[in-house]
């Protein structure tokens, strides 16, 4: 059943900010970043209220993504769209509570997307959260108020509802225990599986929650079905990060 967006309590949220977990979603937002060129084009004195400003509040898979494609469409679609629009005063901003992006990668990994982020152009705080979100600004808890009317929240997810009528034991992370096969504890015959599940690795760390991880465990737990059937045990689940493998093989080339 995968997760749905989480906004943490904080104010303002639900409000002005735009999710990002369905097609719809990136739609919606995809209209609005569009829409806010037309309107600076039309009135360029709106570029000093924020009317450029794209804050993007977490730094996952997610966010990492979108701050990327947002920086590529402003410098390659929409300078040449918008050729009387300053559009280098587009700015994007990537707000992440943590002192790292990408938290479940490798550091490695976490540096190269942090450089990588910052020589398009955005705006890396890291280490600051928002306090609120309102109709034409961000606030930081450090203070900071940034001027914008687009915000993109993609700062949290937990377990779609469904985990909580089921009455099966759920993490603080949120989502469903499962052992070693993806079954719910005392529940053999439940599998768990994708954003639902509060899988873990071989050294107790949470499993990333993406696409791959629920592709090779939707794949895994149709493998022990099929053994069961026959009566042959099943062996635990791991998940292998394709990423990482292909990274060794050309580093030990």
């Amino acid at each position: 059943a995968g997760a749905v967006s989480s906004d943490f309590g904080v104010p303002g949220v639900a409000d002005y900010a735009f999710p990002l977990k369905t097609v719809a979603d990136a739609t919606r937002v995809r209209s609005t970043v569009l829409r806010r060129f037309e309107e600076a084009n039309t009135d360029p004195s709106l570029v000093d209220d924020g009317t450029l400003t794209f804050v993007v509040a977490g730094g996952g898979p997610t966010g990492v993504e979108l701050c990327g494609a947002l920086a590529e469409l402003f410098t390659k679609v929409l300078a040449k769209d918008f050729k009387n629009l300053d559009v280098s005063r587009a700015q994007v901003v990537l707000v992440e509570m943590t002192v790292h992006l990408l938290s479940g990668f490798s550091p490695r990994s976490q540096a190269e997307a942090k450089i990588e982020l910052e020589l398009r152009g955005v705006d890396v705080r890291l280490g600051v959260s928002i306090a609120s979100v309102g109709p034409d600004k961000v606030q930081l808890d450090d203070g900071t108020v940034i001027p914008t009317r687009t915000v993109v929240w993609a700062a949290g997810v937990r377990a779609n509802p469904l985990a909580d009528s089921l009455g099966l034991p759920q993490t603080k992370r949120g989502g469903i225990e499962v052992g070693a096969d993806l079954t719910a504890p005392g529940h053999p015959e439940v599998f768990v599986i994708g954003d639902l599940a509060a899988a873990q690795g071989p050294d107790g760390k949470p499993y990333p929650q993406l696409a791959p991880v629920a592709m090779q465990s939707a794949r895994y737990v149709a493998r022990c079905i099929g053994r069961r059937t026959r009566g042959r045990p099943s062996r635990p689940f791991r998940y292998i990060d394709k990423g990482v493998a292909e990274g060794a093989r050309l580093v030990t080339g």
